[in-house]
């Protein structure tokens, strides 16, 4: 499997450190952003070449309460 690098969240700090990662880090490989509003992920990879995910990852199940 190729390595492959993904970004989390791009808020007030996260946009600015993506964006170095792609102008700056020399990616071999795509950069996978996600952010909970899709429309920053979408204005970022408008401007830079990183590609947001087609949808948000699945949520993990709740975890099972004690009884």
């Amino acid at each position: 499997m190729a390595p492959q690098l993904a970004w989390i969240g791009l808020g007030n700090m996260g946009r600015g450190m993506c964006k170095n990662l792609v102008e700056k880090g020399n990616l071999s490989h795509p950069l996978i952003i996600f952010n909970r509003t899709p429309s920053r992920a979408t204005a970022l990879a408008s401007t830079s070449p990183p590609t947001p995910p087609p949808s948000p990852p699945p949520s993990p199940p709740p975890s099972p309460r004690p009884t």
